[in-house]
């Protein structure tokens, strides 16, 4: 008996998992911490670096070796409609001169408010680009990809966020773990049940055993003192 109400309460502080998951995802990831773990915060560094058109730092590329280089391949692997050439890593991820921007003066500190067509390509390098050169200035088209724009890089760094929230929370924590944690309360209660019905059928039959008992004796007896 205390076994199976032992096993109840279980089943019920059981109930409480997909909550506490849940928690203990949607928390981190409101401070940015999932965005950290898969380098998305990193990609989206990237991405502010090639809104800048204006100054030293104006869309600097991202190179093999560099943090961000591994999450920025990642999304263009998973959700570029261009396939890297095979058999040639990349090295270099660069976004062309745009023609179309515009910065704005942010007050006296010399900060620049900038703006970059989003229509501006980025395009995946094989080679150590600019420092590597070719005959005659022309780069060979298997050398290079063009595998998006500005603004799809900026979709892919939401996508693969939303996507992560779709994975972790809406499919595993909200319909997996409680079709599970569902199906294991449901389990503890069946078992629960038919040891009472053992129980109870015991209980019955016992009874109906020392019912039985005297009845039978008297029964005999009866058959006893009738015979001549």
């Amino acid at each position: 008996m205390l076994e199976s109400k032992a096993a109840l309460h279980t089943a019920k502080l059981v109930l409480l998992l997909p909550l506490l998951l849940y928690l203990g995802f949607i928390i981190p990831e409101n401070k940015g911490y999932w965005d950290h773990v898969t380098g998305l915060d990193s990609a989206r560094e990237v991405a502010d670096r090639f809104e800048r058109s204006v100054g030293p730092d104006d869309a600097v590329p991202v190179r093999a070796g560099e943090k961000a280089f591994e999450p920025v391949i990642a999304l263009i692997k998973k959700y570029s409609s261009t396939k890297l050439v095979k058999g040639k890593p990349p090295q270099v991820v660069a976004r062309m001169q745009a023609t179309v921007y515009d910065a704005k003066p942010l007050g006296p500190g010399g900060k620049l408010a900038q703006w970059t067509s989003p229509a501006t390509p980025i395009l995946v390098y094989y080679y150590d680009w600019p420092n590597v050169r070719f005959p005659g200035g022309t780069i060979p088209d298997d050398e290079y990809s063009v595998v998006g724009t500005l603004g799809d890089l900026h979709d892919w760094i939401n996508r693969a966020h939303e996507d992560l929230h779709f994975e972790v929370v809406d499919l595993l924590l909200v319909g997996l773990v409680p079709l599970m944690v569902g199906l294991y309360e449901y389990l503890v209660e069946l078992r629960n049940e038919e040891k009472n019905w053992s129980r109870l059928a015991g209980a019955a039959w016992r009874r109906r055993h020392r019912n039985d008992g005297p009845a039978k004796d008297n029964a005999v007896r009866s058959r006893h003192q009738a015979a001549p």
